[in-house]
């Protein structure tokens, strides 16, 4: 009968962590490179609406767009502080997700060394049977043997 591994429902169960973990860490990845391209796309808006405000500098002035140039660049600039608070926050959350996978392939793998330590055990054991067991069939048939030479 073969014996099962004690903690191989411990084994699963870090296993599936790392694996949720994992996940989570590949979410915020996500998260961080959507915001950059956010901001990226803000940079771009700020870049353009400055250049139709100097267009609009060098010729007549229309003070009403101009102040909507402006407001528009305010905003953009709000917009972009937004990200940068927003994309520090994820930088944290991804290092200690990050963390967190590695601390939790470290303890999945410290079960899986005590899971091949058993492994080899048991097949050691079976090793041992088996030559046991070969050893019996051997010293029967050699005492069947010497029991047919001395009758026969």
């Amino acid at each position: 009968m073969r014996r099962k591994f004690t903690l191989q429902s411990v084994l699963e169960h870090r296993h599936n962590r790392v694996e949720r973990l994992e996940v989570e860490l590949g979410h915020l990845r996500l998260a961080r490179n959507q915001a950059q391209a956010f901001r990226s796309s803000l940079e771009v808006g700020r870049l353009n609406l400055s250049a139709q405000l100097r267009s609009l500098l060098q010729g007549a002035l229309d003070l009403e767009t101009i102040d909507q140039l402006h407001a528009g660049i305010d905003n953009i600039n709000r917009q972009l502080d937004e990200q940068v608070l927003i994309l520090e926050h994820l930088a944290c959350e991804i290092e200690d997700k990050r963390l967190e996978v590695v601390a939790a392939k470290q303890e999945e793998e410290a079960l899986q060394v005590l899971r091949q330590k058993f492994d080899h055990r048991i097949q050691a054991e079976q090793a041992l049977q088996e030559t046991r067991l070969r050893d019996d069939i051997y010293n029967a048939q050699a005492y069947r043997r010497a029991q047919e030479a001395r009758v026969g």
